[in-house]
């Protein structure tokens, strides 16, 4: 399983690892927290653990206006190219 290693004091992710749960009891150490990393909610490294919300994730980047134009004439050549083979 994908598990996050956190640091205890901070919170903060620092590693994300594959381990099994009887490898994270062997290596236990107060320094660190180990907590599986959900897969629909995945750790980040450098990002934060919340015991009680779970993994912060990082925040969602809005297209730019550049990246919309690009897909409006992709779009627009694909229906052209509709249009043509009718």
């Amino acid at each position: 399983m994908n598990i996050a290693r956190i640091n205890t004091a901070t919170g903060v992710v620092e590693n994300i690892e594959v381990a099994t749960a009887a490898w994270m009891a062997a290596n236990h150490d107060p320094a660190w927290t180990f907590v599986e990393s959900p897969a629909d909610k995945p750790a980040h490294i450098g990002l934060k653990y919340d015991p009680t919300t779970g993994f912060e994730q990082p925040p969602t980047a809005e297209p730019t206006l550049d990246d919309l134009k690009a897909q409006e004439t992709t779009i627009q050549k694909k229906i052209a190219d509709l249009e043509a083979r009718k």
